[in-house]
């Protein structure tokens, strides 16, 4: 069975991958194992309620569990867990979730996206800061467990949020085409310094920096400085970059400080949106029996 077939009336039996696992303490004192566990079809939280050690992340277990139901949460309550062996002839790499898009056709699409600008200020401030997002930026997820947390999650997220914004820039010819696609490549490379990878290749928690400054801060700083690096800092286009990073999320309560002001910045904020939803959406709806509700 796979992991996304965990529900309220089902627990769950097989192999998966450790995405991350930590010992603890309950309020009672005793230990336990706080856990995610993956495999191609999800993630899902799990506990073991015994005082052992933790296992390894990026290893692969035996798991079996039964449902556990918390503030309306389903997660897994694991009654036996085991390192795989040999034996077991499994391969890590059979566990965990890909982009349904091969990463070099991905890295292409971007690449001659930014390519495409007429635009020199954009096109140098995009391409160094692809550089300095560094070579694993093709491969990384988006998220530890939300939206896009599969390998290459992040250029996937990208590349569909690009179909978008060319289409959006069709219908819309007032727009600033270079600009919005500028801003969607941008908008979240700040990750790769916001999380941590596991073994796996996979996110395995929050980085300091992520956890005291955001994506958003480290990517705002991070076009400033591709500016300096290129030549064009003070200029318009760093300014309008930094508020679509700055503003992508739309609201406070989701993250940014301030809301879109030009139109180019609320199309990123709508279809970064869009985009993240509709992946959850579809990554639900594979997993629903017809006539069932999620």
């Amino acid at each position: 069975m796979q992991i996304s077939e965990i529900s309220e009336e089902r627990g769950f039996e097989g192999f998966a991958a450790v995405v991350s696992a930590e010992k603890r303490v309950a309020s009672n004192g005793r230990g336990y194992v706080d856990l995610v566990l993956t495999d191609r079809s999800g993630y899902t939280d799990a506990k073991l309620w015994q005082d052992v050690d933790a296992p390894s992340a990026g290893c692969v277990v035996f798991v079996k569990g039964v449902p556990d139901k918390y503030r309306g949460a389903v997660s897994l309550r694991v009654c036996e867990m085991r390192e795989a062996v040999t034996e077991d002839g499994v391969n890590v790499e059979d566990f965990l979730p890909h982009s349904p898009e091969p990463v070099d056709r991905m890295k292409l699409c971007v690449l001659e996206t930014v390519a495409s600008f007429r635009n020199d200020a954009l096109r140098d401030i995009v391409s160094e800061m692809i550089a300095m997002a560094g070579p694993s930026v093709w491969t990384r997820p988006a998220a530890l467990q939300m939206h896009h947390a599969e390998i290459g999650g992040l250029m996937h997220h990208v590349c569909s949020m690009l179909e978008c914004a060319e289409c959006i820039a069709g219908v819309y010819p007032f727009l600033d085409r270079d600009l919005l696609l500028a801003g969607v490549v941008v908008h979240d490379l700040a990750k790769t310094r916001e999380m941590n990878l596991n073994g796996l290749g996979l996110v395995s928690d929050y980085s300091a920096d992520g956890m005291l400054t955001g994506h958003i801060t480290l990517g705002v700083c991070a076009v400033a400085e591709a500016s300096a690096r290129t030549g064009h800092g003070g200029c318009e286009e760093e300014m309008l970059l930094r508020h679509m990073v700055l503003s992508h999320h739309e609201k406070p309560e989701f993250g940014s400080p301030v809301p879109p002001r030009f139109p180019e910045a609320h199309v990123l904020s709508a279809i970064d949106s869009l985009d993240a939803v509709m992946f959850e959406m579809e990554d639900v709806l594979k997993n629903t029996a017809p006539g069932t509700m999620s």
